[in-house]
This record gives structure tokens, sequence and C-alpha cells, in this order.
């Protein structure tokens, strides 16, 4: 797997603005499956705002069309809630064991190595980049997949987990961002 490299961005500050002052849409970004319209906000010159097509609230963008699009995408994808999941799906290596009562299962994730033991059905223990072991209750993890299920118990352990990986959260965000399809609203 190859990452490209880049210095971290500054974190835009991405605010819930239920009775933000904003513009018509003037653009749709389609990321993935899902498309949002973007506005320029009227009271903050220049700054934008999204939402989902459909949906009700804004949510206010620190950012600016100067910032190009992709860096605007990827603040966008990094609001959604479900982003960090979806990084370690994709990063996340096993290298060794199964995700089973009484064994271990070990992810290499871009040479951060974690491992989560399950226990029993009430207990797991999870050990993330040397420290650990901290105690995690399994039946947070919901997926039917073994695998998604040691990323989220992970998740649970580690509250701060985002924070640990934000860089590449932030550089893998931008990659998939730069795939988007931005159209303007006429």
């Amino acid at each position: 797997m190859t990452d490209v490299h880049r210095e971290a961005a500054k974190p835009a500050i991405v605010q819930l603005c239920p009775s933000c002052a904003v513009n018509a849409p003037f653009a749709r970004a389609e990321i993935g499956d899902v498309i949002y319209e973007v506005a320029e906000m009227i009271d903050a010159a220049d700054r934008l705002a999204f939402r989902q097509l459909g949906a009700e609230d804004w949510m206010s963008l620190s950012r600016t069309l100067e910032d190009g699009w992709s860096r605007i995408c990827a603040d966008i994808l990094n609001t959604d809630p479900e982003n960090l999941r979806h990084f370690l799906t994709t990063h996340a290596v096993r290298t060794r064991g199964w995700y089973r009562n009484g064994e271990s299962i070990v992810f290499d994730t871009l040479g951060v190595i974690w491992a989560v033991r399950r226990i029993n059905d009430r207990r797991a223990e999870v050990i993330f980049d040397g420290v650990g072991p901290r105690s995690a209750d399994p039946s947070v993890a919901t997926h039917a997949d073994l695998r998604e299920q040691a990323i989220e118990v992970l998740i649970a352990a580690f509250p701060d987990l985002r924070q640990r990986f934000a860089t590449a959260v932030d550089q893998w965000a931008v990659r998939l961002a730069s795939g988007a399809r931005v159209t303007p609203v006429l």
C-alpha cells in the first residue's frame, strides 16, 4: 500500500449551523454515493457551508473556494462519524490470529501494531501501539464481520483514536476527495 505523505493540513472548523444564513447552493459535491450541497455563507466573508442533499441543517466550514475542492470535500468527509471506522477497514492489515473467544487478532495499521483479544462474550482486551491492555465490552461490536468487530472494539477502547490517526485519516480523506464529482447548480 502506498500512501502519499503530505504535511498535515490545518484542521477545518466545522460546526452545525441550523440558523446559518446562506446564499442559494452554487455547487453539488458527490463523494462516493452521497451528494452534498455547497453554498456561501452570507455573514462570513467567503466561508462555505454544506449539507447532505435533502437535509435541513447546514454545517459551516472554515474553508473558502481558494482552498480547492479536494480540501473542501476532504473536510466534508471528515465530518462523517463513521470515517475513522472506514479508514481502519481499508488500512488495518491482519498480521495473525482470529477474533474468536480465547484468541487474539493482531493488526498493522500504517506501522502501528494493535491487537484485540476476545476473552469471552462479555470481555475483551485491546492493546494499541504498546499501550494496554485495556478492557472493552465486545458487545459494542455490531457488525456481522469478525474483523469489523475487532475494529469496533478498538474504537470503543480508545476514545482518542481519531486524534492518534488524525494526520493519516486526513491524508486518506484528501485522496478520496480527489475523486469527488463537483457540479455547478445553475
